[in-house]
């Protein structure tokens, strides 16, 4: 058996009602397996108090002589249960001044389902009407009775009220059952007697299947009490009972024989309406990666790729980096840029050696942008000459990656990139969080009703992740510019020259359109064959001049992570260029 609770007041102001969830139980000889819908009461004076198997000291400190309630179960025209409900309450305060009444909280659903609770009043032993309040909270409407007088000795309460949908089918056991906890656990004073009488209409004694029980005690407890059948009314009675002890009563009728009100845990609002809001919201997110991907790209490129052999005209490595999406490979590629053009020398100390690599300063003079910051970080003029790249401190690493980091804003500074822009992004954030706001209606309508829909639930919280993941995704990117569209274009240029074969590079050289520009080697015979064209007399190009050209390129193949393939290329060239000077020298 199990029992709703509810907390205690001080006069007339409900200090706190503890609420339980309100379950059904099979009839039969069986142990009460679910909870039934009590009509907790609570006593007078303070805030609520834990169980405890002895009364507390003070405003609790009163007995209750009995409890008796009168049910008179009847069905409406509609054919759904109806209760009309008299309990009569006598309660022993003690004779100073130390209660003003007490409040009885009566439960307003069962299972989710509402009870339609109507109070008709509250009289006295004789007749007479006793003051009462009602406050409705945490699914238990609180009925506060007396005024802010005291009350001394045997104080007599009676309350009548009406109830609706009292009785619940249970398909576990195919069964239509009235069972109810009928003074409820919340009570921290004992009670000498609980009695129950349960009047039902001819209609319903007929439906009767003669499966009766009773439980008393605390929540959970199966201890039998007695009950009987008398004519067409089923009475219990129990006592005594401890504190938070209650006794309740189930009555088996046939399947059927109530209309049963449609469950709130099944309308729309909690069943269909969450997974529609859901589907909503996945569909904006799908919408927002479509639109991203189709409108929030770089500019595609405007001609073929053409190979190149020299590096962009304006702006350092580190641009390159980020127009290409190597920014991870900046800072390798700068190094070797660095010491391919003199600045510093990189050191294989061998395998054996415990700083494997070391930097050494030559001349950092002129150096501006980024590399400048990045050299005076790593050898700052009032440093060392050289450092082991291995032993970088934090302090320099942490100002490194602060150089670096900031390679995006100065590529948008360069006018290379630029912030996107879309108002359908502002749109889609606001419908999702519009579709985020829609769940209101269906945890709104779980809370009234107090029942858990794991649809709703579920829902609510995957409509918010979504609303997040449409909010990142509709975060607008910041994508190459025209200038920096043709710069991409010239780095995947240079990218085709660093990946060809052999072969296919010599005769990049040898078109009119990849002719090295800016380098005019003469032909030793003199006859003017192959000026400007960096050929020797064979007609052949010079390897000096290959080699140079293509050491330039060697921080870009760091950059494209084809470094390796690369220095193959130039220890070949190296090779190959010794010789040539040596002949062209013996001419």
């Amino acid at each position: 058996m199990q029992a709703l609770t509810s907390g205690v007041v001080t006069g007339r102001v409900v200090a706190g009602a503890i609420i339980a969830a309100v379950f059904a139980l099979a009839v039969g000889a069986a142990p009460a397996a679910a909870a039934a819908p009590s009509v907790p009461a609570v006593s007078s004076v303070a805030s609520s108090v834990a169980p405890s198997p002895v009364v507390v000291a003070g405003v609790e400190d009163f007995a209750v002589e009995s409890f008796d309630a009168v049910y008179r179960l009847d069905v409406d025209g509609d054919g759904r249960a109806v209760a009309h409900v008299t309990e009569t309450i006598v309660a022993v305060f003690p004779e100073f001044d130390q209660n003003r009444g007490i409040v009885r909280a009566i439960p307003l659903r069962d299972q989710g389902y509402g009870l339609g609770l109507v109070v008709r009043s509250v009289t006295d032993e004789s007749g007479a009407a006793v003051p009462w309040e009602r406050t409705d909270a945490d699914g238990f409407a609180e009925l506060a009775l007396g005024t802010d007088d005291f009350v001394h000795g045997r104080t007599t309460y009676v309350i009548d009220y009406e109830l609706h949908d009292v009785i619940r089918h249970f398909a576990d056991h195919d069964v239509d059952e009235f069972y109810w906890d009928v003074n409820g656990d919340g009570w921290a004073q004992p009670f000498a007697a609980v009695t129950a009488r349960v009047e039902l209409a001819p209609a319903l004694a007929a439906a009767l299947t003669g499966s009766a029980a009773c439980y008393v005690g605390e929540s959970g407890a199966t201890d039998r009490c007695e009950i009987v059948r008398d004519g067409d009314a089923v009475t219990a009675a129990a006592g005594p009972l401890g504190p938070h002890e209650t006794m309740t009563v189930a009555i088996g009728l046939a399947p059927g024989t109530v209309v049963q009100p449609a469950r709130p845990q099944d309308g729309w609002l909690v069943a269909v309406l969450p997974w529609l809001l859901l589907i909503a919201s996945a569909a904006v997110l799908v919408l927002a990666i479509v639109l991203r991907s189709a409108r929030w790209r770089d500019p595609r490129p405007r001609r073929a790729i053409i190979a190149q052999y020299e590096p962009p005209a304006r702006g350092g490595i580190e641009l390159d980096g980020d127009v290409i999406g190597r920014s991870d490979r900046v800072f390798a590629a700068m190094l070797v840029d660095l010491a391919v053009r003199g600045r510093i020398r990189i050191l294989d100390q061998g395998a054996g050696s415990t700083a494997r690599y070391v930097i050494e300063r030559v001349d950092l003079g002129g150096l501006s942008g980024a590399e400048a910051r990045v050299a005076a970080a790593l050898l700052p003029e009032d440093g060392e000459a050289v450092v082991d790249l291995g032993e970088l401190d934090a302090a320099t690493g942490a100002a490194l990656h602060g150089i670096l980091a900031g390679s995006r804003a100065r590529a948008t500074r360069a006018g290379l990139r630029a912030t996107a822009s879309g108002r359908w992004a502002r749109w889609l954030r606001a419908i999702a969080w519009v579709i985020v706001g829609g769940f209101v209606l269906p945890l709104g309508w779980m809370l009234w009703f107090d029942v858990e829909s794991g649809p709703a639930i579920l829902g609510g919280v995957g409509a918010v992740v979504i609303a997040i993941a449409v909010g990142a995704v509709t975060v607008p990117p910041t994508l190459l510019t025209a200038a920096g569209a043709d710069r991409r274009d010239h780095l995947e240029g240079m990218r085709v020259y660093l990946t060809v074969a052999e072969e296919a590079r010599l005769r990049m050289l040898q078109s009119p359109e990849g002719a090295p520009r800016g380098t005019r080697i003469a032909a030793s015979d003199g006859d003017g064959q192959g000026e400007g064209r960096g050929e020797d007399a064979d007609g052949a190009l010079d390897p000096a001049m290959i080699v140079r050209l293509n050491e330039r390129l060697l921080p870009w193949a760091v950059l494209w992570g084809v470094e390796e393939r690369w220095a193959e290329v130039l220890r070949a060239e190296y090779a190959s260029a010794a010789p040539s000077r040596r002949r062209r020298r013996s001419r």
